[in-house]
């Protein structure tokens, strides 16, 4: 039997297509329409508080794109210094969650961000990375889970894997900073989207058409990756490169002892 899938064209789905337009080479019908849709249902301009949260194109951009996901992506300061824990929070107030739940090391920053940002009565579990169990899991699986990576978190990427698949909107955040500390983007995208390609099969194999041979941070917003080349300092543009992401992926995974 034969079935059709037709996808939505919601606002947010135009705009996620849009994205992928610029990595793939799509053939788009009635680009028009799409582009008129994806401009629709965008973020209010109160979206960011002057004093709590004040606007910046990146956080507006950064925001716009993980409310389009679901809350579900990756954060990684190295690249877009100006997206910190209470621009996440504050992502994350606009979904208007029941609870979230906060896997640190870094417990007084986060409270302090949720209690800035969130309204009173939602649920807030800070608590040490990956130590959730049983009924927890259970209890707070339909909120937001946030997973703060640090030094002693990084080199966890089952755990990272295996909570990802509990919770449909996990939002993984680096705050580590230098490109030496944090892992590798495509390591991260990997382990929150197991059923995808791994992000390197187009290095991986030979024969790949003509637009899998783009640069692959051009791909990184499939995978939930808020990586956008635009709103990156010209002084960190070198490190988008694939020589570069290359070399990060071989010293980290020796020095973590873990393959890729």
């Amino acid at each position: 039997m034969n079935e059709d899938f037709a996808l939505l064209l919601t606002p947010a789905n135009a705009r996620r297509l849009l994205r992928i337009a610029q990595a793939c080479d799509m053939t788009i019908d009635n680009i028009e329409e799409l582009l008129e849709i994806a401009v629709t249902n965008t973020l209010p301009e109160d979206a960011f508080d002057q004093f709590v949260c004040p606007y910046s194109l990146t956080r507006e951009v950064i925001t716009q794109f993980l409310l389009d996901n679901n809350l579900r992506g990756i954060i990684q300061q190295d690249y877009h210094s100006d997206f910190n824990e209470i621009a996440l929070m504050n992502a994350v107030r606009i979904k208007r969650p029941n609870s979230v739940t906060v896997f640190t090391n870094r417990e007084k920053t986060w409270k302090d961000a949720a209690k800035a940002c969130l309204p009173l009565g939602v649920d807030v579990n800070v608590s040490r990375p990956y130590m959730m169990v049983g009924d927890d899991i259970d209890k707070h699986r339909s909120g937001i889970l946030i997973i703060d990576n640090d030094a002693t978190t990084a080199s966890a990427p089952h755990k990272l894997r295996a909570f990802a698949s509990e919770f449909a909107s996990t939002l993984y955040f680096d705050s580590l900073r230098g490109f030496n500390l944090i892992p590798p983007w495509t390591l991260v995208a990997s382990m929150m989207n197991p059923t995808m390609p791994n992000p390197l099969y187009p290095r991986m194999v030979i024969d790949v058409s003509e637009s899998y041979k783009k640069p692959l941070y051009l791909f990184a917003p499939l995978y939930g990756v808020c990586l956008f080349p635009e709103l990156i300092d010209d002084s960190l543009r070198d490190n988008l490169s694939d020589k570069c992401l290359h070399n990060h992926l071989q010293r980290y995974t020796q020095t973590h002892n873990m393959d890729y």
